[in-house]
């Protein structure tokens, strides 16, 4: 059973859409493979992306498939949500959800339009991209003015998630994808805005210029903003390793318990 819905401009690609469960594995060009697939598909003399949303814990499945909006249709409302909030993201064309006969979704994808960014603010970080203080500055204005003061909390803000297109006047505008963790309606204190800007990237002192530039687009003490922040990051980092150490030797002890049990029963 397919759960289909096609933006009207798009109902050219119904065929397409329709058709998509079956022929992803097999067709289109490749752009990211993980836990979640990307592929763009060229269809009548037009580029669309396709994210194939893997398959959720068996709690989440429960829950997409009775209670709440699954990925890909969070992706597609949001997206029309953000455009028209005047905030980028490549144009939503549709979402295809599929359930099994207990009415359990299985499978789930979000159409785009493809639009190839010039490059990404991850690309511009660790590639130390030419003009990247002024591709700073304007991020940091971007996540300001356009989504913090609007109170739209993206919470998968990483580099790789913010495509930069350079315009004119060495100005550049940004462009969000992977949406399906946007939150909207957010209060925003100045304190949860660095939480949040402290996910685009883990080098602290890029960290700290683009908190500067973000105190100053709000009027606060960019000093502070840049000590904050490194703090923040410094706390995760700790909490990071601990976590690491204490799965580590859980692990240790479980290796040990079995190998203990296989000699005594040996």
């Amino acid at each position: 059973m397919k759960n289909l819905l096609l933006d009207p401009k798009f109902d050219h690609l119904m065929p397409f859409a329709q058709n998509l469960h079956q022929t992803f594995k097999h067709f289109g060009r490749e752009l990211h493979s993980g836990r979640n697939q990307l592929k763009t598909f060229h269809v009548q003399d037009q580029e669309y992306c396709v994210k194939s949303f893997g398959r959720p814990t068996l709690v989440n499945t429960v829950i997409y498939s009775f209670f709440r909006k699954g990925k890909a249709e969070r992706s597609y409302r949001y997206a029309q949500k953000l455009l028209k909030m005047g905030i980028n993201t490549p144009k939503p064309v549709g979402y295809i959800e599929i359930h099994n006969r207990w009415k359990i979704m299985t499978h789930s994808y979000y159409i785009s339009l493809y639009e190839p960014p010039t490059y990404t603010i991850a690309q511009v970080i660790k590639e130390n991209r030419k003009h990247k203080e002024s591709i700073l500055q304007d991020f940091a204005s971007f996540i300001a003015t356009q989504l913090h003061a609007n109170g739209i909390y993206h919470k998968d803000f990483n580099g790789n998630n913010i495509l930069v297109y350079p315009q004119a006047n060495n100005h550049y505008h940004f462009s969000l994808v992977d949406l399906n963790r946007i939150r909207f309606d957010q209060k925003i204190n100045f304190r949860k805005a660095l939480v949040n800007i402290k996910s685009v990237c883990a080098d602290p002192i890029d960290l700290a210029t683009l908190s500067g530039y973000y105190a100053h687009e709000r009027h606060t003490d960019p000093t502070q903003a840049m000590f904050q922040i490194i703090t923040l990051k410094y706390i995760d980092s700790k909490i990071r390793r601990m976590k690491k150490s204490f799965l580590k030797k859980i692990k240790s002890l479980y290796d040990f318990k079995v190998f203990t049990t296989k000699v005594r029963w040996h």
